[in-house]
């Protein structure tokens, strides 16, 4: 009987421990796991608070204007303006690669509003017929499907919460 009540006892205390130790785990998991998204948000800041990449944005987005696509491309496409294209495209390879991230749930994209919706709406509806040109003149439909998917994601996370429009 006193083994018996011993064997009980020790199982229980046994199952205890486990389920204290499995709770750890857990903590630290998600610990690891915000860490982790506090170091990709501080890499994502930096470059986007780069003074290089603020100024690779501003040019694109206020200083430089077109009368239509045609005039658009004439003046900062590739075969015309390396120099201007290879600043829009880095751009838009950079919200390409943060709509990865937001695609693949590895950032939430209410971080991407409060960080990057000033420039990437405003970027985007400008810019597109530029990249839907780009995409038609080399063949390459998906050419920055991560920046349009994020700003479609983008969008639609601000109409569903009104009192973020500005």
């Amino acid at each position: 009987m006193v083994l018996s009540t011993l064997q009980t006892i020790a199982l229980i205390v046994g199952i205890a421990y486990y389920l204290i130790i499995m709770r750890n785990s857990q903590r630290n998991q998600q610990i690891q796991i915000e860490t982790r998204q506090a170091q990709l948000f501080m890499q994502i800041y930096d470059h986007y608070n780069d003074r290089e990449f603020a100024k690779m944005v501003q040019e694109p987005l206020n200083v430089w204007k077109w009368e239509d696509v045609d005039d658009g491309w004439e003046k900062y496409g590739p075969e015309t303006n390396i120099e201007a294209s290879s600043t829009w495209i880095s751009v838009f390879n950079y919200f390409k690669g943060v709509g990865v991230l937001v695609k693949r749930n590895q950032m939430d994209i209410s971080v991407v509003h409060d960080l990057l919706s000033s420039f990437l709406v405003p970027i985007w509806e400008k810019w597109e017929p530029m990249i839907m040109r780009y995409r038609e003149l080399y063949n390459q439909p998906t050419a920055w499907e991560g920046a349009e998917y994020l700003y479609k994601e983008l969008i639609r996370y601000i109409e569903e919460h009104p009192e973020l429009k500005t």
